[in-house]
């Protein structure tokens, strides 16, 4: 009869990277038919090449554990919003401003499921914020959204917020600022 084998393979700290699998049998009996692969789920895309200067998902900021039920009520870091290197030419989709390498803060989230979350920036200058989800490999990005030249993103990932948010706050213009982050979830 044949014998039905479910093999997982995953990582450490939730980051996707190739793996390679092989199996051998000492069995003389002849093999049965292979099951019918399942579908691949849909794996998030890899950071971009990191860019000299540009904000790399490899480096790590203040690190901070939140869970969405601590989140519930705001809360508040305080950080400066500054940067040296025009995020235009760091191939970051619809990204602008400047910022540094290394992110503000690295959040590692968990129990999210059921929330959305919310991240505002208040400061002194025209600041602008990017986040990347390790979870998703996606970038989110916004310059005015929280009004008085300050950004805000609304992220509605559900589950998938668990794991590493990484936020990094610079300026329009490339100057800085004390600037605090806000989060919250709804």
């Amino acid at each position: 009869t044949p014998l039905r084998v479910d093999i997982w393979v995953g990582t450490f700290n939730a980051e996707r990277c190739p793996a390679q699998l092989n199996l051998t049998s000492a069995s003389a009996a002849p093999a049965p038919a292979p099951l019918p692969a399942p579908a691949p789920a849909p794996s998030p895309a890899p950071p971009p090449q990191a860019v000299a200067g540009c904000p790399n998902p490899g480096l790590v900021g203040t690190q901070i554990n939140a869970s969405g039920d601590l989140l519930y009520s705001p809360q508040t870091y305080p950080t400066s919003a500054a940067g040296l290197s025009p995020v235009a030419g760091c191939h970051i989709p619809g990204a602008f401003g400047f910022m540094s390498a290394n992110p503000n803060f690295t959040f590692f989230l968990d129990g999210m499921t059921g929330y959305r979350l919310e991240l505002e920036v208040s400061s002194g200058c025209d600041t602008t914020m990017l986040v990347y989800s390790a979870a998703t490999g996606q970038w989110f990005f916004d310059d005015d959204s929280n009004g008085n030249l300050d950004p805000r993103l609304d992220l509605r990932l559900g589950p998938q917020l668990n794991g590493r948010l990484d936020v990094w706050l610079g300026s329009f213009g490339g100057g800085g600022c004390p600037a605090s982050l806000e989060l919250e979830t709804w």
